[in-house]
């Protein structure tokens, strides 16, 4: 996940689009914190409610087709028309 949020930072910023915060921290330090050890990411107050499930859960355990190409596909898109690799 921290790999994917990393592209669409590189995609953003090359395309001057500004992504909104919708947490605690930046866009730009999620990815720090999605790759610290599960440990330490709680003991810095950051808690994931252990029933929350995603909206791509939904879409695998109900048999239908998730949203993968969709997001992941135009940062695709916007990185390879702004030349990012």
């Amino acid at each position: 996940m921290a790999a994917a949020m990393d592209e669409l930072l590189a995609v953003a910023k090359a395309k001057g689009i500004l992504l909104p915060q919708l947490g605690p921290q930046p866009p730009h330090r999620i990815p720090t914190f999605l790759r610290l050890p599960n440990w330490l990411y709680s003991r810095l107050g950051h808690k994931i409610d252990p029933q929350a499930r995603s909206s791509m859960w939904q879409d695998l355990c109900d048999g239908r087709e998730t949203e993968i190409e969709f997001l992941n596909g135009a940062v695709v898109r916007l990185g390879e028309a702004a030349r990012v690799p």
